[in-house]
């Protein structure tokens, strides 16, 4: 079950793939560049300066990437006591999985044979990825710092199973693998292995055929020992000691925030990554000594935090650090818009409290709406046809918020996939044209203010824009009718517009299976019947307490509420459609967690 989420988080092939793609298409120039243009690039977790000591510092550390899961992603911010009004830390979490995915989150209270903790871990993994003892709470995000390649490999056309490595012929080795399926017959596989790893071509996003022979390197094959690291997470007692426990954390590569009982606040980046000197995206060429991986960065230089002057710490699979950083990060970081609005909230008041932290989990600002709707509002602002008019006048009354009321959500989101698509078909052909559109955000969003990359080769930028505003009008009208007040956000079914842009949606939002950008954390427990059999999903509502803050994510529906109590989360879940969900005496606090902390039981 670990292995599982382990590939889950650091595997991501797409992300190495599609750029090998489209530097075919493109070419190594500027126009390659541009493809790889990411969102809010300037958020990072580590603020410049905050670096360890030792090395000279690397031009480039990593890319903040545009990848077709950008929109599922987690987040979590550390508050210190001198911005809270209770003058105690508060801490709050959002690990995301997707939407498609089988509830994987499980919450306990352990308590005896020196544990005394609740959480939330990995179905089948003793320990806790989040949660809180008598004087510690973290609480943790994907770090994206790449902890795998993609190799090029060339094989002897005259001697197939020899592949060239620093000129000469290494011969691969062969396993064969048996995979027993229940109620079926025994796949057998017979897997190369070259000294970059096995061959993977069969397992390649289907636009890749023809790439290969291309082997695979991961981290995650060597050994690992993550339980030790959370089993001593779990009873450690300071600050210091729980970012001591992460030492021994290998894959995958995770932002711890935490805050102690004496007030003192923290981040460390866990995880190994391979120092990879030459960096860049794509494959790498696997007979080439220069490209194989020398060592892992120490763990005492990782990226870290220590009561940071700010006050406050946050993290969004955003960029990890600074380029410039003293070693190379291998960062495939997400857009920095959660980061930035995360950051935005939390400058924007003195003093915060729990319901400050509720109100962030349920923000729902689109900060690429705020940049990308006054672009689309100038280029089509002299448009006539009396559809398009009506349309710019949802986006010119729009607050950029994702709420369920909203028309201007629906209009601009329909409008971003179809924008996107419209960009990459400009520059490249056929099936790598629709997947890579899929992949190309902030090419996107940064075109739609204007044309800097020269992208549309006859200057035909605005015309593309009205294009791909009239294939959104014409699909929202088959979709939803041709009354364009009906179109609110809430309308949108699930198999419609997905929301890539905004931190969170409310909770009648239905969405793809990528999801929302938001914060939530601990899924409800749902009761449903299956081949006439009742099956309860793994985890129940927790209470929330003023120094953390949780909220829920579940199937295809999104809803960020602040736990304060058992009882009304039970409430709410009912609210929403849930049919059974029932409150579980064995989550209640902790006492010695309420008092050291200085918690309060929720009402």
């Amino acid at each position: 079950m670990w292995a599982e989420l382990r590939w889950y988080l650091t595997g991501r092939l797409p992300i190495i793939v599609y750029p090998k793609l489209a530097r075919r298409a493109l070419g190594d120039g500027p126009l390659y560049q541009a493809y790889l243009t990411g969102e809010a690039d300037d958020e990072s977790i580590v603020p410049p300066g905050h670096y360890p000591a030792g090395r000279s510092g690397v031009e480039k550390v990593g890319d903040v990437v545009s990848a077709p899961d950008e929109g599922l992603g987690s987040n979590n911010w550390v508050i210190g006591g001198e911005l809270s009004q209770s003058g105690r830390p508060l801490v709050a979490s959002d690990p995301h999985i997707a939407f498609g995915s089988v509830s994987c989150w499980y919450q306990a209270h352990l308590s005896g044979a020196g544990f005394n903790v609740t959480g939330s871990g990995y179905v089948g993994v003793p320990g806790f990825m989040f949660g809180r003892n008598d004087l510690v709470a973290w609480r943790v995000t994907n770090n994206h710092c790449a902890q795998r390649d993609l190799y090029q490999e060339k094989e002897d056309s005259d001697r197939p199973g020899h592949f060239l490595y620093d000129g000469d012929w290494e011969k691969a080795r062969e396993i064969e693998e048996k995979i027993v399926v229940k109620g079926g017959e025994t796949v057998t596989k017979r897997v190369r292995i070259t000294r970059n790893g096995p061959i993977v071509d069969e397992i390649l996003p289907g636009v890749a055929t023809g790439t290969g022979p291309v082997s695979f390197r991961w981290i995650g094959h060597e050994p690992c020992d993550e339980i030790t690291s959370m089993l001593n997470a779990a009873q450690a007692g300071t600050a210091a000691e729980f970012r001591e426990a992460l030492r021994t954390w290998v894959v995958p590569t995770l932002s711890y925030g935490f805050a102690d009982a004496e007030g003192h606040i923290g981040y460390q980046a866990a995880g190994r990554v391979p120092i990879k000197e030459s960096w860049g995206r794509g494959y790498r060429p696997g007979w080439d000594p220069n490209h194989q991986w020398r060592a892992t960065i120490p763990f005492n230089d990782m990226p870290q935090l220590k009561d940071p002057d700010r006050g406050w710490i946050g993290s969004a699979n955003n960029r990890t650090a600074p380029d410039g950083f003293p070693y190379p990060l291998s960062g495939v970081w997400s857009s920095g818009h959660r980061a930035r609005r995360i950051r935005q909230m939390i400058e924007e008041k003195e003093k915060l409290n729990r319901e400050d932290i509720a109100a962030m989990q349920n923000d729902s600002l689109s900060l690429r709406a705020v940049e990308g709707v006054p672009g689309l509002l100038k280029t089509l602002e002299g448009a006539t046809n009396e559809r398009v008019s009506d349309a710019l006048a949802y986006l010119r009354a729009w607050d950029c918020r994702m709420e369920t009321d909203r028309v201007g959500a629906t209009i601009y989101e329909s409008f971003f996939n179809q924008w996107a698509q419209e960009v990459a078909a400009e520059r490249l052909e056929g099936d790598a044209a629709k997947v890579l559109g899929t992949a190309i955000n902030g090419l996107a969003l940064e075109t739609l203010a204007g044309d800097n990359h020269s992208w549309f080769a006859d200057g035909g930028r605005s015309e593309a824009v009205l294009r791909a505003m009239n294939r959104t009008l014409d699909d929202l009208e088959t979709r939803l009718g041709p009354d364009m007040s009906r179109w609110t956000w809430g309308s949108v079914p699930p198999e419609g517009t997905a929301s890539r842009s905004a931190t969170r949606a409310s909770s009648r939002t239905t969405l793809r299976s990528w999801g929302p950008t938001t914060v939530s954390t601990q899924t409800w427990a749902k009761t449903f019947q299956d081949s006439g059999r009742s099956t309860r999903l793994a985890s129940r509502a927790t209470r929330a307490v003023p120094t953390t803050a949780t909220s829920c994510q579940h199937g295809s529906r999104a809803a960020t509420t602040t736990f304060l109590s058992t009882g009304r989360a039970w409430r709410r879940a009912r609210q929403r459609g849930w049919r059974s969900i029932r409150p579980d005496p064995r989550q209640s606090l902790i006492p010695t967690t309420r008092r050291r902390l200085g918690m309060r039981g929720g009402s």
